[in-house]
């Protein structure tokens, strides 16, 4: 009997350890993957006229590439080009998704972000502030945002949910609210 208890307790533990990693992706407003609202990177709160965004992957593992499509909500802002690292990529992330093959593997260990995307979002309501939220939505073809690892195994990414926005209001607005 204990027997046959170790060799499942073996077989569970080899299994888990040949599976992909769960990790997340969303797009952020710089480089560490820290600011999720274009406003967190305005000077003094002064709008832009370009923003430059990051699609970034956290996962504790090796990423060789990534698939996922692109939204960008509203009209006060579009989507003027993009850039990925070194390799292949197939597609338009507004239009059907792209897949990135990443000729250079980048380690996502101990929470380093791993760039799979760069993208440039135009300001359309410039000089004035514009409401500007680009969501990452799943590959089509995958259901959901995936990644390749090191072993070219295929992970599930969790989709992020976007920062939103807060209002001016004063102490008493508040609790206005609550009367």
């Amino acid at each position: 009997m204990k027997r046959h208890l170790l060799f499942v307790m073996l077989a569970l533990l080899v299994g888990t350890t040949a599976m992909a990693q769960v990790g997340n992706v969303c797009v952020y407003w710089d480089v560490d993957g820290t600011i999720q609202d274009a406003s967190g990177i305005e000077n003094g709160n002064a709008p832009q006229a370009a923003y430059t965004g990051y699609v970034i992957v956290f996962v504790e593992d090796v990423v060789s590439g990534a698939s996922f499509g692109l939204n960008v909500i509203g009209t006060e802002a579009f989507i003027a080009g993009f850039s990925y690292p070194e390799g292949l990529h197939i597609g338009d992330p507004l239009v059907g998704g792209v897949e990135i093959g990443m000729t250079n593997p980048e380690y996502g260990f101990l929470g380093t972000p791993v760039i799979v995307a760069e993208l440039v979002v135009v300001n359309a309501v410039f000089p004035a502030p514009a409401h500007i939220e680009v969501q990452v939505t799943a590959h089509p073809a995958y259901g959901t945002a995936v990644y390749a690892n090191g072993n070219a195994e295929i992970g599930v990414l969790d989709i992020c949910q976007n920062a939103v926005g807060n209002e001016d209001l004063s102490f008493s607005g508040v609790k206005a609210l609550f009367r």
